[in-house]
């Protein structure tokens, strides 16, 4: 199942980067998936026309096994997250000093202003406040167009998730897949500034630095 999520995070991670660009108005993934499922018949046209090889079987199959994953992964935002490793208890205790910034990926949905973005595995900051709330921050760079392929121009500048303790309802850890990356990960339910439940995966690049985070986090929730 391990390999099967790697596989998956791999997909992901191409997924979401055609996310990011259009021709026209539709998204370029969305474009593979439609190209994928389009390769079926045509495929199926010329086997009976030619008649069915394995190689030509072989295509059909792994076009439509490739399509389904990318719909699939579209729904889910391209988020493969499994829970349950085990968390270590960290022999010391953790407190973020306030406006220290911790270097980290994000998903989740991002805002600022009025503009709602659901970014995955972004680099980003995670501080706390004097308030004892916590802020992610991911600034996100300008993408290149390239002919009638356009990337997305309301993207750049800076991203923000806002994480009241009070309005977290849930919390567990966990690994999120994306790319060739397997990282330790913190997944916390919580209600935005909006009233919308959302949920944000921080990822960390070792287990240890993931667990003192997660054990500070834990602390909040109770005071």
């Amino acid at each position: 199942m391990d390999l099967l999520r790697r596989l998956g995070g791999i997909l992901a991670r191409l997924g979401y980067s055609l996310a990011h660009y259009r021709i026209g108005t539709i998204p370029l993934d969305l474009l593979a998936i439609i190209a994928l499922f389009l390769v079926i018949p045509w495929e199926g046209w010329r086997g009976w026309q030619q008649g069915f090889t394995p190689l030509r079987l072989l295509i059909m199959a792994g076009s439509g096994v490739l399509a389904v994953a990318l719909l699939i992964l579209r729904f889910q935002h391209y988020v493969i997250y499994r829970c349950g490793f085990d968390e270590t208890q960290p022999a010391r205790v953790f407190r973020l000093p306030p406006d220290e910034k911790l270097s980290l990926w994000a998903s989740g949905h991002f805002e600022v202003g009025r503009n709602r973005r659901y970014f995955v595995q972004i680099p980003s900051q995670f501080t706390a406040t004097e308030l004892g709330e916590y802020i992610v921050m991911a600034r996100l760079r300008h993408r290149f167009s390239l002919g009638l392929i356009k990337a997305l121009s309301d993207e750049w500048g800076w991203w923000y998730i806002f994480i009241v303790p009070r309005m977290v309802r849930s919390m567990d850890s966990g690994r999120f897949y994306h790319g060739l990356s397997a990282r330790p990960t913190i997944r916390i339910v919580y209600e935005s500034l909006t009233g919308k439940e959302s949920v944000v995966y921080l990822s960390f690049g070792d287990r240890q630095t993931r667990d003192l985070v997660a054990q500070e986090l834990r602390q909040s929730l109770q005071t």
